[in-house]
């Protein structure tokens, strides 16, 4: 999953959202070192991450995209399933996409200083450029794979997934909507523990 996906999976708490946010830029026993909501949106995070790397309809998904993403393909998917969550957004959100995305924006503007560096920069380059409302359209997805391109140091094709994503947009978008109300009640249950 990606931002969009990973902030609609925080719930109500801004501190947990927080913590997922920058969940990706605090390794290992990191998280230890942050108040409490901040540390469960944290290890979150690492809930999601973990649930959907390990779960079949993922595997299928990430197969498909293997031949031409090879290592990346994980990645691939985590932003390809933003795109269809902004597709499908009625069905698992009442609140209207646009207001939700500008009051995370402020939500996670309003703590930015509890961020590492490198969560503040992605922040301040996603918020400019209002990255999540752009996951709605295949360009959009192709802007966010060629930049992660960019970013990577070893030798990718993620600037060419999108071909990928509208061939086969029907499977994809199937076992999304398999999935992800799986991932909605693991969720659930994690921020009710």
């Amino acid at each position: 999953m990606n931002y969009l996906s990973h902030i609609l999976l925080s719930g109500e708490n801004p501190m947990i959202l927080v913590g997922n946010f920058m969940g990706d830029s605090v390794k290992g026993n990191g998280f230890e070192n942050y108040p409490s909501d901040l540390k469960k949106g944290l290890l979150l995070h690492r809930q999601i991450d973990s649930f959907m790397d390990s779960h079949p309809l993922v595997m299928t998904g990430k197969k498909r995209l293997h031949r031409t993403q090879h290592k990346f393909a994980g990645v691939v998917i985590d932003v390809f399933y933003d795109y269809f969550l902004a597709k499908n957004w009625k069905k698992f959100s009442d609140k209207n996409m646009a207001a939700f995305i500008d009051t995370s924006y402020q939500t996670l503007e309003a703590h930015v200083h509890l961020m590492p560096e490198i969560s503040q920069f992605i922040f301040g380059k996603m918020s400019s450029s209002n990255w999540l409302i752009q996951y709605q359209e295949v360009k959009g997805i192709d802007r966010a794979l060629a930049g992660l391109s960019r970013r990577t140091k070893y030798p990718n094709n993620m600037a060419e997934a999108s071909d990928h994503l509208i061939e086969f947009e029907q499977e994809f978008n199937e076992e999304f909507l398999a999935f992800f109300p799986e991932m909605v009640d693991h969720c659930n249950k994690f921020l009710k523990s």
